[in-house]
């Protein structure tokens, strides 16, 4: 699944539809199905497996970031 959009995971409010794709997530996660989540599938993932997402601290992590050497 990937989705994306200006829609925030966080609360859930900003689209009505979230909470059936977390839903439809928490479904494939849990018959071990395949799971591809990206942007902002990727909280959605996190909250459907019992996971807490919030804003970050410092402000939203956009762009491109080095992650290892």
């Amino acid at each position: 699944m990937g989705v994306g959009g200006p829609q925030r995971a966080v609360g859930g409010a900003s689209a009505p539809w979230l909470a059936r794709a977390k839903a439809g997530l928490g479904t494939a996660v849990a018959d071990q199905g395949p799971v591809l989540a990206s942007g902002l599938g990727a909280p959605l993932r996190a909250e459907a497996m019992g996971g807490r997402v919030a804003p970050g601290a410092e402000g939203p992590e956009l762009g491109a970031r080095l992650v290892a050497k």
